[in-house]
This record gives structure tokens, C-alpha cells and sequence, in this order.
């Protein structure tokens, strides 16, 4: 790993770097033009057709960028090496790993451990809120509470900046984990979509897109390290319930849509996951991110959410801009990804 410092700038890591809060940080860094970056990743770059429009981008504002291919469940030295700064992140687990809790402790602990070592001064990680009653979960559903045990760990470290956001993930995961299927109503015999929510449909919660939230924000936090050392700062651009989702999406795309509440078993019967243990595991476990934290409240109050749409990204995507910006009309995760290069 040497990137070239030939423009004086210093260097930021960006762990995960194909992800979707990877590629948003990316995509401002090369923006803003003031930092060198090297991509962390466990896929080959070289065939990656957004590293290199990275490439073209970054050499056009005289930044220098690297992609650095590595597992970092497995090894991390030397990753962090002549970086000023650096974003750390949960690598990709599978959720059907019953050790899923500690291996994102041990794997995000073992980022920190090696950042320290390299003597990087800001260290910027993505966490979620705490519960405050963690206990309740059902135990082996709990996927949650182990990133805030890492964020205290990271904050207790000799860094000299620690910033931290908090994700609003509600709203944000209805393309990738609670997808619309069509169906022919049978009353009207209109074919529409279905929207399902596994929980109240009428319950508010929070909506950020994370494509586009997580690069502004980390400008931010270089630009301010003292007042975003170890203040986390939630983010969410708007508040809706899922009805008030589903109405967007069909004054917006003009397609006849329908909210539908589902219980848990009906949500593991949707997405096929009642199956087999394995598939009831994942099913359960992304099923119980939404209960635990609307049952209990996701945000802490000493948590200000207006921040990051008051003082960092006044113009960020709402949902509404989010399905005029994408273009999404309910087709897969996969397919919108590919339709909008991510």
C-alpha cells in the first residue's frame, strides 16, 4: 500500500468501501478534493466498473486514490499505515452465523486496535442508537446491541477524534429487506403492489438515505473534530410512517400500492425465510431490528435528530426525492443497484 502523496493531502481509509454508506463517503471525499483515499474491500476493484469512474473523478481533482483488495475479518495490517483519518465499519457477516453478535465485536475491535497502532488521529464509525431495555430481545435474535458496545470501545481509545453517526435504518431498508410483491386485488381486479411493514403501518419512524447521507456527514466531521468528538449525531432527513411511504411511492411512480402490516410468522412467510432453522434465524433477526426498536423508541433524547438535516445536509434526499433521484418503481434490490451503478 503506498499512495502516492504527491499532492501533500492527507490520507483517509475507508473500510468497505463497496458498501452503501462506503460509496457515499467515497463519492463526497473525491467531491470535496482534499483528502487522498485508499478503498478497503473484499472484492477485486480491477473489476468493478464504479472504481474505476472513481479513478477518472479522483485524477480530475488531483486526488489520489488506491483500492486495497483484503478480508479484514481475517487481517487488517497495515491497512490503516501514513492515514490522518479513517472510517471503520462491521464487515459483511452472514446473518445466519449464530456468533454473529461477537464476530462484529472482535472484527470492528480489531480495526480500532490496529488504527491506534498506525496512530490515526480521527477515527469515524457507523453505529446505531442504544436500547435502553436490551434485554428484552429475544436472545439469539439481538444483532443490534453489540455495535454500541463497540462504539464505547472505540471512544475510550487514545484517539485523539472519535465521530460517530447513527443510522436511521427504518424506512432506508424497505428496497433491500422488505420488498413490495404484485398482486391482483381481488376486489378490484387492479393489479398493484403490496407493501409490507413488519410492525404498525401508522407507527412513525425515521427515514435517511444512505447512498448519499454518510459522505456529507464524514465532511462534516473532518471539518469539526472538536465538536463532533464523541457527540454521536443521529441521522434522519424526514419522519413518516409507512403509509404515508407507500402513498409517496404511488403519487410519485403512479403505480396502484397498498401498505399491509405483517406479524412476525407472516413476515418470515413473505420473504421465504420459514424455510429451514437457518433462513427462520436470518428472518428473525432482521424482523426483531424493527420491533425491538419501535416498541422501545430508537432514539436516545439526549440525541439531537435535527442536527445532521439542520447544520449538515440541509438538502438531503427524502423519500420523495429519493424515488424521483433513483427512479425506483418496486423492481429488486439487485436490479436497482445495477440500474443506478452501486
Amino acid at each position: 500500500m503506498s499512495t502516492n502523496n504527491n499532492n501533500n493531502k492527507k490520507l483517509f481509509v475507508v473500510i468497505n468501501s463497496y458498501s452503501k454508506q462506503g460509496i457515499s463517503i467515497i463519492n463526497s471525499l473525491i467531491q470535496d478534493g482534499k483528502w487522498n483515499i485508499r478503498g478497503v474491500s473484499s472484492r477485486d476493484s480491477s473489476t468493478i466498473a464504479l472504481a474505476n469512474e472513481w479513478k477518472e473523478k479522483a485524477a480530475k481533482n488531483n486526488v489520489n486514490i488506491e483500492f486495497v483488495q483484503r478480508d479484514v475479518t481475517k487481517d487488517v495490517s497495515g491497512l490503516f499505515d501514513g492515514a490522518d483519518a479513517a472510517f471503520l465499519m462491521t464487515p459483511n457477516i452472514d446473518y445466519a452465523d449464530p456468533d454473529l453478535p461477537a464476530k462484529e465485536i472482535a472484527f470492528v475491535t480489531l480495526q480500532a486496535d490496529e488504527a491506534l497502532k498506525a496512530k490515526v488521529q480521527h477515527v469515524i464509525f457507523s453505529s446505531v442508537d442504544t436500547l435502553p431495555h436490551p434485554e428484552a430481545i429475544e436472545p439469539g435474535f439481538d444483532i443490534l446491541t453489540c455495535r454500541p458496545k463497540v462504539q464505547a470501545y472505540i471512544e475510550k481509545l487514545a484517539f485523539p477524534y472519535v465521530s460517530v453517526f447513527l443510522l436511521a435504518y427504518f424506512h432506508s431498508n424497505t428496497v433491500e429487506f422488505i420488498p413490495p410483491k404484485q398482486e391482483v386485488n381481488a376486489t378490484t381486479g387492479v393489479t398493484e403492489f403490496v407493501f409490507p411493514f413488519p410492525y404498525s403501518i401508522d407507527s412513525v419512524q425515521p427515514y435517511i438515505d444512505t447512498y448519499t447521507a454518510t459522505g456529507p456527514t464524514v465532511l462534516a466531521f473532518l471539518e469539526n473534530p472538536k465538536l463532533y468528538n464523541r457527540n454521536p449525531i443521529p441521522l434522519v432527513s424526514e419522519w413518516l410512517t409507512y403509509r404515508q411511504v407507500v402513498e409517496t411511492f404511488e403519487n410519485i411512480t403512479g403505480i396502484k400500492s397498498r401498505p399491509v402490516q405483517l406479524s412476525r410468522k407472516e413476515y418470515l412467510e413473505w420473504n421465504g425465510f420459514n424455510g429451514n432453522p437457518v433462513t427462520e434465524l436470518i428472518g428473525n433477526r432482521i424482523f426483531q431490528v424493527w420491533e425491538s426498536t419501535i416498541t422501545q423508541r430508537y432514539y436516545d433524547p439526549s440525541h439531537d435528530p435535527t442536527t445532521f438535516i439542520t447544520k449538515i445536509q440541509p438538502d438531503a434526499l427524502t423519500w420523495s426525492t429519493f424515488l424521483k433521484t433513483t427512479q425506483w418503481k418496486g423492481e429488486s434490490y439487485q436490479e436497482f443497484k445495477e440500474k443506478n451503478h452501486y
